[in-house]
């Protein structure tokens, strides 16, 4: 790796290894604001801190390392989802992403994202990952929460 220049490589037998759901988050290497793609369909999860993050496949993947663009990226609709409140005794985020899924339409097969804004309902950073990585079960399969100022500023600690 070294040779090559790769400074930051996660191994996932090693030490800091892991899946990307995992890494990415961790380490700080996504930010507000930002493009994530990966060739899981769950790499949504990333739209918990403020990326427009979705799944592509392994061709499309081959063409960001070697282009370091992803090509064929239509701008989606976007559905805007308000929550607010507190939940119920032995209710979370993951309920309400699958009532959220529930009441989605079939899948079609345009693309979309939708967004959450759940500020008092997922304050904590696993209820937006939550949220976000079960998105891909709707219609609109990029789902995202608005960046946080706490989550700005633990972006700008992070060496990535």
């Amino acid at each position: 790796m070294a040779r090559h220049g790769i400074t930051r490589f996660h191994d996932i037998r090693g030490d800091e290894g892991g899946i990307c759901h995992q890494i990415l988050p961790e380490n700080g290497y996504v930010r507000p604001g930002a493009v994530v793609v990966g060739t899981d369909s769950h790499t949504t999860s990333h739209g918990a801190l403020g990326a427009f993050a979705f799944g592509i496949g392994a061709t499309e993947m081959a063409s960001v390392w070697a282009l370091g663009v992803a090509l064929n990226v239509e701008v989606p609709r976007t559905i805007r989802v308000e929550v607010s409140g507190a939940f119920a005794p032995g209710v979370g985020p993951k309920d309400l992403i699958l009532h959220l899924v529930g009441c989605s339409p079939p899948r079609a097969p345009t693309s979309g994202s939708s967004s959450s804004t759940a500020r008092r309902c997922a304050p904590c950073h696993f209820g937006r990952l939550t949220l976000c990585n079960m998105s891909v079960e709707a219609a609109p399969p990029p789902g995202s929460c608005r960046a946080t100022r706490r989550r700005c500023a633990t972006c700008a600690r992070s060496p990535a």
